[in-house]
């Protein structure tokens, strides 16, 4: 457990790195996450954030029908994964956080979730040519100067990020495949909406 972070160790002091909480779906679902910091600790870098509101959103609004394969890009802790698991005959989950690799693999072991494999990389490196009935994502949904937090801070700039998951997405969708994704984007000004 100390090899995926989920505790650490120094000497024979074990700490608990992670948390496991109750996901509110009829399943009885599991979710391992980072724990909050301590009052006055910063969070780390690779923290692992548990079930958001985003993450609700998107799962909420996602179109559930039987597909061969489906795609969570960016899982974090693995939420929209185990939804995709329930109609999907095999689920592939990547970040590119290993944290998140590790407490997305705890999740998906936690429940039972056989038919979901996590793997590490960057954006669609770990797909490279496969397509996917389904393809979800709530990628770092701040736009900002900052690239402090993996799960927030995305590390292109402005809404290039969206952008570049939106061009490139549909290339490892399956004929009739969805991709259904949060996305942030700039309105600049002077510049149309669209």
């Amino acid at each position: 457990m100390t090899a995926s972070g989920v505790v650490t160790a120094a000497g024979d002091e074990v700490e608990r790195r992670a948390a496991l909480r109750p996901l509110d779906a009829p399943e009885g679902w599991v979710v391992a996450h980072d724990r909050p910091p301590a009052a006055g600790d910063r969070l780390a870098a690779d923290h692992v954030i548990g079930v958001s509101a985003s993450t609700m959103a998107l799962a909420g609004a996602t179109i559930r029908r039987p597909v061969g394969s489906s795609l969570d890009l960016g899982t974090g802790c693995g939420v929209q994964a185990l939804f995709a698991s329930q109609h999907s005959d095999r689920v592939v989950a990547t970040d590119v956080n290993p944290r998140a690799v590790a407490l997305a693999t705890l999740t998906m072991q936690l429940n039972g979730a056989g038919n979901v494999e996590v793997r590490a990389g960057d954006l669609l490196d770990p797909v490279a040519g496969e397509t996917f009935g389904l393809v979800v994502a709530n990628p770092p949904f701040v736009i900002s100067p900052s690239e402090r937090y993996l799960f927030r801070d995305g590390t292109y700039p402005v809404d290039d990020l969206c952008r570049t998951l939106v061009r490139s997405v549909p290339g490892h969708l399956t004929d009739g495949g969805h991709f259904q994704c949060l996305a942030s984007w700039a309105q600049v000004s002077g510049e149309d909406w669209r």
